[in-house]
């Protein structure tokens, strides 16, 4: 399929109200039909949905969805812009080209894995090889259960949202997977809530903490990522809010359960604080792995009359 615009108004469900569909047919009760459902667009899609539940693409049980250069616009409650969800066999979503996501729908995701065999990846399909792409992704990415989602973004990418790989065990074992590798001193996520991946690379990339709604006085608005695996810096940048006063500040957090290694910068948003004399400092990335990576200060942080 070449150049496509897909356009949806009903609600989703029975293989119908999707933008994109495939996988086995959900009446197959006893699992007996065979082959593989595949689609590929190899063109540019548009797709755009606005019913409840009606997803921008959904790759069920034995579903396979290659996709290049994607734009992706969902409105309805549920509507999750990537979906992938299959419990056996397997369920996945190939992204070759450049991906624009908007799901603004409560309950919605711009991407979800489900399941031991969902996977949304950066992947060509022709040559079977990974892949990266420009992405612009207005949404939060949900995996769960297993599900995975592997994303290399290309200079110029943006990310505003939340990150969440699921069911954390014992703290330390993930059993979803979201591995992020972002690129390009053009490329940002602006976080805007808790988050948890299991690796992140940011090769002159920036992490940004979302200052939108952060009160000084309040520790629940200050955010916290945990990696539960690496964390890769090359050139990165860092920022941070955090209230600049004592040891026992308010802050945002970086904390990486794994290995960190390369180079980063932080920058601080000051919430507020006046300055104060401080012990110990305020801790605002912890490595629990082996700490191999640097974190610098980036530039000049300055609260009250003191010049940190």
């Amino acid at each position: 399929m070449g150049i496509a615009d897909v356009v949806t108004r009903g609600n989703g469900g029975a293989n119908s109200g999707y933008g994109i569909y495939a996988g086995k047919d959900p009446g197959d009760l006893f699992g007996s039909a065979a082959g593989v459902a595949d689609v590929t667009i190899n063109g540019t899609a548009k797709i755009t949905t606005s019913g409840s539940n009606a997803h921008g693409v959904y790759a069920g049980r034995k579903g396979e969805i290659n996709l290049n250069n994607t734009d992706i616009t969902t409105t309805g409650n549920g509507a999750n812009g990537i979906y992938a969800y299959a419990n056996s066999d397997f369920s996945r979503v190939n992204l070759g080209g450049n991906t624009t996501i908007k799901a603004t729908g409560n309950n919605a995701y711009a991407m979800y894995a489900y399941q031991s065999k969902g996977l949304i990846r950066s992947w060509d399909a022709a040559t079977d090889t990974a892949s990266s792409g420009i992405y612009d992704i207005e949404g939060n990415l949900y995996a769960r259960s297993s599900g995975i989602i592997d994303l290399t973004m290309d200079d110029g990418s943006q990310f505003v949202g939340i990150a969440n790989s699921s069911q954390l065990e014992n703290t330390t074992s993930l059993r979803a997977t979201i591995n992020l590798n972002m690129n390009g001193a053009n490329s940002e996520w602006t976080m805007t809530g808790n988050s948890v991946v299991s690796t992140l690379t940011l090769n002159q990339a920036t992490l940004r903490y979302s200052a939108d709604g952060v009160s000084r006085d309040d520790e629940s608005t200050f955010k916290t990522l945990t990696v539960v695996g690496n964390y890769t810096g090359t050139d990165a940048l860092l920022v941070l809010n955090t209230v600049l006063e004592g040891d026992d500040s308010f802050t945002d957090k970086l904390i990486v359960k794994g290995d960190t290694s390369g180079n980063t910068n932080v920058g601080i948003n000051n919430i507020g604080g006046v300055g104060d004399l401080a012990l110990n400092g305020i801790e605002i990335v912890d490595v629990e792995g082996v700490s191999d990576g640097t974190f610098t200060k980036a530039g000049r942080i300055v609260a009250g009359g003191y010049d940190l």
